[in-house]
């Protein structure tokens, strides 16, 4: 080792202790910064517009000695500039089925000549009650008098072995609506056919009044079925001798 090197070592440490000592006796003589006064109004000029307490506290943009906080702004009524105009008026059309479901429609009742028991190839006479045109009350909503009439259109008959439809109700001791059988309904539950009538009514409307969309027009046919209602078919049997 070189005999001068311990030398230089304590040469270097003396002066680096003094330069230290200096640096920090020349620091503690610089007055701390006067702190700006906050702004307290638009236009003050040379005033801090941070605010106290503010999230900027601790020297960083995060912050860290601020404890304040500003509140955000209340959500605005997105609706108050909403004119409420109320319930809209309904579709007259839609009203009018509203009407029609109200009509109270007659019952079906099924007749048949002869009456309860017929016999294959004996032609057999069919007709309903209830065939008949139906006139609702007027019902009257937001500017709307709305009445339908039911006016009917045909009688559509399933008479277990086949089913046919006439154009009007048929009539006691008539064929205008009638239907000769081929099989006999011996094989049939309770050796009987159980037969039916639908009637078919077309529906129209009309409607007064400032709110109307129009002042007539039509619906979707009605139908009501009768209840089911037992037919005998018999065989006649012949006797024949030599």
């Amino acid at each position: 080792m070189h005999p001068d090197l311990p030398n230089r070592r304590r040469t270097h440490i003396r002066t680096a202790l003094i330069l230290t000592g200096a640096l920090t006796a020349a620091l503690s003589t610089i007055p701390p910064a006067q702190a700006q006064p906050y702004c307290t109004k638009p236009g003050d000029l040379n005033c801090n517009i941070t605010q106290p307490g503010g999230t900027s506290g601790g020297g960083t943009s995060n912050g860290g000695g601020g404890t304040g906080t500003i509140p955000e702004p209340e959500d605005e009524n997105l609706d108050e500039n909403v004119l409420d105009l109320g319930p809209a008026e309904p579709p007259t059309e839609d009203l009018a089925r509203t009407v029609r479901d109200s009509a109270g429609f007659p019952p079906v009742r099924v007749h048949t000549a002869p009456t309860a028991r017929t016999y294959v190839k004996v032609r057999t006479g069919l007709w309903v009650d209830g065939f008949e045109t139906v006139q609702t009350d007027p019902i009257t909503l937001a500017g709307q008098t709305v009445q339908a009439t039911a006016t009917p259109r045909s009688v559509t008959w399933n008479l277990g072995e086949t089913t046919i439809t006439c154009n009007g109700p048929g009539r006691p001791n008539d064929t205008s609506c009638s239907y000769t059988y081929q099989r006999s309904s011996l094989r049939q539950p309770g050796r009987a056919y159980r037969i039916t009538a639908t009637v078919t009514w077309d529906v129209s409307w009309t409607c007064t009044g400032p709110g109307c969309d129009d002042t007539a027009g039509t619906l979707e046919p009605s139908t009501v079925p009768s209840e089911p209602v037992p037919l005998v078919v018999d065989e006649i049997q012949t006797n024949t001798r030599p």
